[in-house]
């Protein structure tokens, strides 16, 4: 009332404030405490939402009212104390006295609990966490129940007895009786959740993980002290079986960060600190494993030596070793004198081939095809395959061996193998060719018995050669069977030429005598052959001066040059009966000078008529009276050939064949003139490639020093074989001389291209 004015308003009466005891009162009467009892007797009681509700809307109201009557720390201190009493009084109270599996099952039913516990209080409390501890920088209410935890219990002597509960359960696993890993699992499940910051694990590593390596290390350290005096087989097995045990073991029942950890120990202990003393063995070390190709204990030791940083190099050396010494054996085996006979020799590359595929096989079985393996394996071969075969002193290199043995195969009169089989036997062969330093060399050998076998038509196959020439492409580039594949290429186009030429005969008036077929060869591609100046029966002179006239039409440029060495005839002779020889060129020169000859002819009335060289007399003139089929009949008899000895038909010859070929007698000195030439060829080969070398190098690097070139070209010509660094400077030297390089003015060790 005012005066004569009546005022009549309305207002919210205010609740007044809620005290800190009485709001206390009734959280620990109506809340903790009961959550105590609740957890404590293993919720089998609750509480119901409304009663949750009313207690939620005491803490809000307690944190929310006005100063002085806001009490979110004195809340915030009644939740640690809270927590702090349930450890006292529930964990530790029931954890005491308790010890073995029993502590270990009781920590952790109880720590489930605590955990369901921690978890109810944080929800009655949950507005502190929302708005009272980010603002406060105090720890969470979970992360304070944690730490409660890790002080009240682990931080006391029970942490430490609990600790050794699960050594204890550890070891006697590792002895071999039957424990619960659960139990395990579940109690350092209680180290790693101690953890409330980024390192999650820093708790569990520093109360539990590091008395667990050590407890594993002294276990190692006396598990290999007392294997290690057994054969490597058995300590291998044992080793790996451990490693399986140990393994399952972390896995089931700690976290990642421990299998780690154990394995490091795991390959200090077991396999480094004895790895010297087991792989250098007399007895039973790692080359025992490999004498007997023992592959599952070399699988194991690869398996577990790979565990280790730099563990297989030891025994990829002594892999190369071992199959270098005994590859070493195995080419001395050869003997110098079996060069000349194929069976011999392809016996010898099967054994070679057997001796890879063993090696080979262990490195896809045992090794992984490791590609350190892989390359030691490479260097073993290269070692041994290099060396001079057969005893000291011997000339034999494995590359004419190697291409001797392709020769075999390849024949139509060597051993029948379905074309599978041949491929796969060539296969093996260019595995072991991969390893020669001298490729160029095996070019060589291959290039002269190819040519024999195109121009005999002695090929088991066009397929199986056109299969080796693609794998030798393969390996070593086009270049590299550039001559070959001419030389296959010069026979399709012979077939051509023939062609051709026979329809020219049909167009001449003077027809030839015989059937007169020609290969004709380019010079570049095909080996040098020994001139043989010939005097032909009339019958082939007429042959060869058609076919001239024909080529001469056809191509202008190009001149014939007729090797005679290597032409075939056939022809018939009449004995007691008629038989068709196969004879080479001057074989049927010589026999054609008896066609109406009664009378005996001397050496050198035959050498002279035909313009033979006394080699070359002596050489068909022996095939042909003390060979195999003994044509002519030679007075005085016996294989010593003199200018005064007469020579006739043998009346009396006679063979169950009717067509027979006459092989020629190859003179030791003709085969050792053979392998000379073919070294001489291969030698000039060499510079000729040293030459282009130089020259692509310098063409375009325009100038480069002395040294670095002489590497640059080692590095190039490696591909076809291995350079000598003397004769690089000779060739480099010859360039100079031939203006094609210059010494730089300023720097003598500098060269420079001259365009």
């Amino acid at each position: 009332v005012h005066g004569d004015r009546t005022f009549v308003g309305c207002s919210k009466m205010l609740d007044p404030p809620l005290l800190l005891e009485a709001g206390l009162a009734t959280l620990r009467g109506q809340g903790t405490t009961k959550f105590q009892n609740i957890a404590s007797n293993d919720f089998k009681d609750s509480m119901s939402p409304k009663e949750f509700m009313d207690l939620s809307l005491v803490v809000y109201r307690m944190c929310t009212q006005p100063q002085p009557h806001s009490y979110a720390q004195q809340l915030y201190d009644e939740y640690s104390l809270s927590v702090s009493n349930y450890c006292k009084e529930v964990l530790v109270s029931r954890l005491v006295g308790q010890h073995d599996e029993f502590l270990l099952q009781t920590l952790v039913k109880e720590y489930k609990n605590f955990r369901v516990y921690v978890k109810m209080m944080k929800n009655l409390f949950e507005y502190l966490n929302r708005f009272y501890i980010p603002r406060s920088s105090l720890s969470r209410l979970e992360d304070l129940g944690t730490l409660k935890l890790e002080e009240l219990v682990f931080g006391q002597s029970l942490g430490e007895e609990i600790r050794n509960s699960i050594l204890e359960l550890i070891r006697k696993d590792r002895s071999g009786e039957q424990i619960d890993r659960h139990l395990i699992k579940g109690s350092t499940t209680v180290f790693v959740e101690l953890s409330i910051d980024e390192n999650r694990h820093a708790k569990y590593e520093k109360l539990f993980q590091v008395h667990f390596l050590s407890e594993t290390k002294n276990f190692f350290v006396a598990k290999s002290s007392s294997w290690v005096r057994e054969s490597l087989p058995e300590y291998l097995i044992k080793v790996e079986d451990l490693l399986l045990r140990e393994k399952r073991l972390c896995e089931e029942c700690f976290p990642g960060l421990t299998l780690a950890a154990m394995e490091t120990l795991f390959n200090n202990e077991m396999l480094i600190a004895h790895q010297q003393v087991l792989l250098e063995r007399d007895q039973g070390g790692f080359s025992s494993l490999l004498v007997d190709m023992r592959k599952d204990d070399l699988r194991r030791m690869y398996s577990l030596f790979s565990r280790i940083d730099g563990g297989l190099k030891p025994l990829a050396n002594q892999f190369c070793a071992h199959i270098e010494k005994h590859g070493l054996e195995l080419v001395s085996t050869f003997e110098p004198a079996n060069v000349g006979n194929p069976d011999a020799i392809v016996e010898f590359v099967n054994k070679l081939i057997r001796f890879l595929d063993a090696f080979t096989s262990l490195l896809t079985d045992c090794f992984a095809d490791s590609g350190l393996f892989n390359k030691a394996l490479k260097e073993a071969f290269e070692k041994f395959i290099n060396k001079r075969i057969g005893q000291a002193g011997s000339d034999i290199v494995c590359a004419e061996l190697l291409s001797t043995y392709c020769d075999t195969l390849l024949k139509s009169t060597g051993e029948k193998m379905n074309d599978v089989s041949l491929e796969d036997s060539l296969d093996k062969v260019v595995r072991l060719f991969t390893y020669l330093t001298d490729k160029d060399m095996f070019s060589e050998f291959y290039r002269k018995q190819l040519a024999r076998r195109l121009l005999q038509k002695k090929s088991a196959s066009d397929d199986a050669e056109s299969h080796m020439l693609s794998m030798l492409k393969l390996q070593c580039g086009s270049q590299y069977t550039s001559k070959l594949e001419g030389m296959v290429k010069d026979l399709a186009l012979s077939k051509e030429h023939q062609d051709s030429f026979m329809t020219f005969l049909e167009g001449q008036p003077d027809k030839l005598t015989v059937d007169f077929e020609v290969q004709v060869l380019t010079t570049g591609y095909w080996p040098s052959y020994p001139p043989l100046d010939l005097v032909l029966p009339p019958e082939l002179s007429k042959c060869l001066t058609s076919f001239k006239k024909f080529y001469e039409q056809s191509t202008k440029h190009k001149r014939l040059h007729w090797v005679h060495s290597m032409g075939q005839i056939v022809m018939t002779g009449r004995f007691s009966k008629s038989y068709e020889f196969t004879v080479s060129t001057p074989q049927c020169c010589i026999l054609m000078l008896f066609k109406d000859q009664d009378i005996p002819l001397s050496f050198d009335s035959i050498r002279s008529q035909l313009n033979l060289t006394e080699d070359e007399a002596i050489r068909q003139l022996l095939t042909l009276s003390a060979g195999k089929f003994k044509l002519l009949k030679k007075e005085p008899s016996g294989k010593d050939i003199n200018p005064t000895d007469l020579f006739s038909v043998n009346s009396k010859f006679t063979c169950d064949k009717k067509r027979i070929k006459i092989p020629t007698i190859s003179s030791k000195e003709v085969a050792k003139e053979d392998k000379e030439a073919t070294s001489q060829s291969v030698a000039e080969d060499r510079k000729h490639a040293i030459d282009a070398a130089i020259v692509r190098i310098m063409k375009m690097r325009k100038t480069l020093e002395f040294q670095k070139l002489v590497l640059e070209t080692s590095q190039q010509l490696l591909r076809l074989f291995k350079p000598d660094v003397k004769l690089i400077k000779s060739r480099m030297e010859d360039l100079i001389t031939r203006e094609f390089l210059e010494r730089d003015p300023d720097n003598a060790r500098v060269l420079r291209y001259l365009a």
